[in-house]
């Protein structure tokens, strides 16, 4: 995940997980020629939440590590709490990136992570790749040249606790990753314990094995997915189309990417868009049916006619 000597961002809250990373970086980071700088950044939703940052500015100077941190300037509202502080936090990662020229930013996610985050995706709902999980590498933001890296999907948290311990080395508790409100939590708490005490021990390794077999699918599947959308994507001037012949002839799954691929290309993302919605448009296009049918697809209509599959924001029959 790491050049040698590259400049690293290491991201430090003071719990467990991530005082582990920096001292696991530290450790390595002579021989590598490594450069680390420690980033912290203060939600300010807990009273205590200042002593996190002082603790964490000590263990930097005490490594010898420049520190960059940041404070939230107003508590966030309990509504979507967890989502608005994660896009405060990477907002202040990618300030970090481009003021110290780091080529990628480290984050001490775990299995336990990992596994509690193909859980929940399970839960709600999702496709295989929300399967894949948390991922070990993307670009910080999009088009960014740095990194987002987790070099610890592989540890479990209880193994990252014991090696602190050895090395006398303590860390924060955050006292709200007890509260039970925040569904990550209960299932961290209270249900995934209890589907491993009754189903399989090995619960989680087994979700991150799934996540791994998963993301390197994915990622074949991607290559597959970008030759046919360049072989039968045809830009209209709001839109785009498939010719309909060669589409129908495709299997299901890659009917159903394609139709995926086309509103992303349209509308940027794939919010409000179902798994019906796609089910349909793919099994409209391979049946024997050839009087047009229109499909809204989240902001994206699509018509499907005797001759193509069109894409665009308004379409009519």
């Amino acid at each position: 995940m790491f050049a040698p000597g590259a400049r690293i961002g290491v991201a430090v809250s003071g719990g467990s997980d991530s005082m582990a990373l920096l001292l696991l970086l530290h450790a390595l980071a002579s021989a590598a020629g490594w450069q680390l700088t420690v980033l912290h950044y203060d939600h300010a939703w807990r009273p205590d939440s200042a002593a996190d940052a002082r603790f964490v500015a000590a263990v930097a100077r005490r490594l010898g590590w420049p520190l960059r941190r940041a404070r939230a300037r107003a508590p966030l509202p309990q509504a979507d709490r967890e989502q608005q502080a994660r896009r405060a936090r990477y907002a202040f990662f990618q300030r970090a990136a481009a003021a110290s020229g780091l080529a990628c930013v480290a984050t001490a996610h775990t299995a336990d992570d990992q596994a509690e985050t193909v859980l929940l995706r399970l839960l709600r709902g999702t496709g295989p790749a929300g399967l894949a999980g948390i991922l070990p590498r993307r670009s910080l933001a999009s088009g960014a040249a740095t990194l987002l890296v987790r070099p610890l999907l592989w540890a479990r948290r209880d193994e990252l606790r014991a090696w602190l311990l050895r090395h006398r080395q303590d860390w924060r508790e955050d006292r709200t990753n007890q509260d039970l409100h925040p569904r990550r939590n209960r299932l961290r708490l209270q249900f995934l314990p209890a589907l491993a005490a009754a189903f399989n021990p090995a619960l989680v390794r087994g979700l991150c094995d799934l996540a791994e077999i998963v993301r390197a699918e994915e990622e074949l599947w991607a290559a597959a997915l970008a030759r046919a959308f360049a072989r039968l994507w045809q830009p209209q001037a709001a839109g785009g189309r498939f010719p309909r012949a060669d589409f129908a002839a495709l299997p299901l799954a890659l009917r159903r990417r394609l139709v995926r691929e086309a509103v992303r290309a349209i509308q940027g993302d794939l919010r409000q868009v179902d798994f019906l919605a796609i089910e349909e448009v793919a099994e409209w296009a391979a049946s024997a049916a050839r009087h047009p049918r229109l499909r809204r697809l989240g902001r994206v209509e699509c018509r499907v006619s005797a001759r193509a599959l069109d894409f665009a924001p308004e379409l009519k029959l």
